[in-house]
């Protein structure tokens, strides 16, 4: 009847699943990463607080649908009483549509946005300016130094923040906010949200020093419970954290860091470096440099290995090349990187794929073909 008034809902308890979200991670082999409630109000509740979101704002779903980040899209916004902008997908990736979309919905921020997909906008020369009106643009998902050695933060008129954390601890982790003149010799990701931990340990779990480089481990509010139905790899990455309370986890997470006085920097993927006549290799940062090039749009750096058994590295780049010879790229890059950062090949493609997610699909470049 009418006037019988709603049964409220019962509580929810902390420990229930709240989604699962597939990672390939560096195996390629999905994993299904278990979330649970008490992670996912934490982590949206802080977000809506740390980016200010209000009645005021109107947020873009740019995240595909299916990804963690959609959750973070969506529903930070709607906790905080914004309006929430969603429209077909296809206007998303054309940048052209984007513009418009922003426009004419006097978008206000942008949640989930990838390094990649910044790079494409930015490197159109229509619209000449695709983020008027918007004042804060979080990236997430990449590392954002290429975009930012490219002069990228012109690109952005407002806030600009580096999201950094994984799949497996609620989306995010650290978050820094990108000043107007950035430092572009580092990955700065910041300091860590509320409620985590974020420790830089070396290979026996004893912590680095200040400066050192160590892999990154994450503890606190965002691990989540596991793989579901993968025993093994649960146990393999999420590990008794020996400086917690008992009970607490860390969750290793495979990337290389190192403490600093703006939190922490991001050195790069265990399993992405690349040794170069002995020297350790990071792809991002010969791709910055390519993207510093006035005709280069997109660039992806991946390593290979010839018949003689040595490593060498294969630059794919996107852009209006067609007048641009290997040799003026490599002259270009001779400006800034040392020999053993140069690239043996350069690929041109169209366009570089990417996941669905956004994020550039390394594992799709294969010298001598196109995508």
């Amino acid at each position: 009847p009418p006037d019988r008034p709603a049964t409220p809902p019962p509580p929810v308890d902390p420990q229930a699943l709240a989604y699962v979200s597939h990672t390939s991670g560096s195996t390629g082999e999905p994993s299904p990463v278990l979330v649970e409630h008490h992670a996912l109000d934490a982590y949206l509740r802080d977000t809506a607080r740390a980016f200010g979101l209000g009645p005021d704002t109107v947020a873009l779903q740019t995240a595909p649908l299916g990804y963690d980040a959609s959750i973070r899209d969506t529903f930070a916004p709607l906790l905080a009483g914004a309006r929430l902008v969603i429209v077909e997908r296809a206007r998303l990736l054309r940048p052209g549509d984007f513009a418009r979309t922003v426009r004419e919905h006097r978008v206000t921020a942008l949640l989930s946005v990838t390094p990649s997909f910044l790079s494409h906008l930015a490197g159109q020369p229509d619209p000449a300016d695709p983020l008027a009106g918007v004042t804060l643009v979080a990236s997430s998902g990449e590392s954002l130094r290429p975009f930012l050695t490219a002069g990228g933060r012109r690109a952005v008129p407002g806030t600009l923040v580096n999201q950094y954390g994984p799949t497996e601890c609620t989306m995010t982790t650290t978050r820094h906010a990108v000043p107007a003149d950035p430092d572009t010799a580092a990955d700065v990701v910041g300091t860590p949200r509320a409620g985590t931990v974020v420790r830089v340990l070396d290979a026996g779990l004893a912590p680095v020093p200040d400066g050192g480089v160590g892999e990154v481990y994450i503890g606190g509010a965002g691990v989540a419970r596991g793989y579901g139905g993968c025993p093994a790899r649960t146990a393999e990455c999420f590990l008794p954290d020996p400086f917690g309370p008992p009970g607490a986890r860390l969750y290793r997470t495979g990337d290389l860091g190192r403490w600093g006085p703006q939190g922490l920097t991001y050195v790069g993927r265990t399993d992405r470096q690349v040794k170069i006549r002995g020297h350790r290799v990071d792809p991002a940062e010969i791709e910055g440099a390519l993207l510093s090039h006035p005709r280069v749009s997109g660039a992806a750096v991946t390593a290979h290995t010839d018949d003689r058994g040595r490593t060498y590295l294969a630059a794919h780049v996107t852009g209006d090349l067609t007048a641009t010879a290997d040799a003026e790229l490599r002259t270009h890059l001779a400006r800034s990187l040392p020999p053993h950062l140069m690239p043996r090949r350069f690929q041109r493609h169209d366009t570089l794929p990417t996941t669905r997610g956004g994020k550039a699909d390394r594992r799709r470049l294969v010298v001598g073909s196109a995508p």
